[in-house]
């Protein structure tokens, strides 16, 4: 992702939803530390064995564009039988204002 713009554009929220199983933080964290982003924030539950985690991270120094990351994260969701979803910021913020 290119320098610039306003940080909800440089940041983006990463969901992930299915059935709890080893490894499924690790996987994502290790996508976002081999393309140089951040986790700025961070939340994950496990609930009568689903698993649901949201997290923050910066991209402004990201390696690849958000379009790559989504792919990659849409993989490693197919590998993990989780899903995996990614979105800039400002676009969910967009999304979900009353």
């Amino acid at each position: 992702m290119r320098e610039g713009g306003t940080a909800a554009q440089q940041r983006m929220i990463v969901s992930v939803f299915g059935v709890d199983r080893p490894g499924i933080v690790a996987a994502v964290s290790q996508i976002l530390a081999e393309t140089q982003c951040s986790i700025v924030d961070i939340n994950q539950t496990v609930v009568q064995g689903k698993f649901a985690m949201v997290l923050i991270a910066d991209a402004s120094h990201a390696r690849d564009s958000i379009a790559s990351l989504k792919e990659r994260f849409r993989g490693e969701g197919e590998r993990l039988g989780v899903r995996i979803y990614a979105q800039r910021e400002d676009l969910f913020n967009a999304m979900h204002r009353v």
